[in-house]
C-alpha cells in the first residue's frame, strides 16, 4: 500500500485534486469528514468540547454547532490549540484505522488540511501540497462558505503558511491553472507515484 498525504491551506484546491485522483483509482480518506463525524455528542471528542465550551454549542438536532465553535477558535489562537489538542489525536487514530482496514494493493490519498500541523506526516509515504494565492483562497472561501474577507483571512492565517509546509512536500500542485491543464499535470504525477 502506498499513501499520499494531500495537504495545503484552506481553499487551495485539495478537493478538486482528490476528485481527480479518485477518478484514477485512488481510495480517498478525508480527514475533515472524519473530524466532522467526531463532532457529535456521543463521541468523547464531542463530550470534551461541550465540557470546555458549554452547552451553547449544542444544536437542536443534538449535534455540535461547528459554526459557533469556529467563531470561538478562529478568533483566539489559544482556544484553537485547545481544540486541536482534543481533535487531532482522535482523527489520527481514525486515519490509522481506515488505512489498516484497506487492502494492501490500494493507492490511498489522505486529504488532510492539517497533516503537517498535526504532526501526522509519518502516516504517509509522500506529501503533496496544493497551492493557490491568498487572494484566490479568500475568493473561494467567500463563495464556498459565505465568509467575509476578514473571516476568510482569519481561517487562512490559522494554518501554517505555505512556506512552512514546503519542506515536507514531494509534489507541489498549483491549482490556479485551468482544470484541463491541472488534470494533465496531476495524471503525470499520479502515474509516476
Amino acid at each position: 500500500m502506498k499513501v499520499v498525504g494531500l495537504t495545503g491551506g484552506i481553499a487551495t484546491g485539495k478537493s478538486i485534486v482528490a476528485t481527480c485522483l479518485a477518478e484514477w483509482g485512488a481510495y480517498i480518506i478525508d480527514a475533515d469528514k472524519l473530524t466532522h463525524n467526531l463532532l457529535n455528542l456521543d463521541t468523547s471528542v464531542g463530550k470534551q468540547i461541550v465540557t470546555i465550551w458549554g452547552e451553547r454549542l449544542i444544536k437542536s438536532d443534538n449535534t455540535i454547532d461547528r459554526e459557533k465553535l469556529a467563531l470561538i477558535v478562529f478568533s483566539n489562537p489559544w482556544e484553537r490549540k485547545r481544540l486541536e489538542a482534543i481533535v487531532h489525536p482522535a482523527v489520527i487514530e481514525e486515519i490509522k484505522f481506515s488505512i489498516a482496514t484497506l487492502p494492501q494493493d490500494k493507492k490511498v490519498v489522505l486529504v488532510a488540511p492539517l497533516l503537517i500541523e498535526a504532526n501526522a506526516t509519518k502516516l504517509v509515504d509522500e506529501v503533496w501540497l496544493t497551492y493557490s494565492t491568498p487572494q484566490t483562497q479568500i475568493k473561494r472561501l467567500m463563495a464556498r462558505d459565505g465568509l467575509s474577507p476578514y473571516k476568510a483571512w482569519q481561517r487562512i492565517t490559522a494554518q501554517h503558511h505555505f512556506l512552512e509546509k514546503l519542506p515536507y512536500a514531494k509534489q507541489i500542485i498549483n491549482t490556479e491553472m485551468p482544470l484541463e491543464e491541472l488534470k494533465k499535470k496531476l495524471k503525470k504525477i499520479w502515474e509516476e507515484f
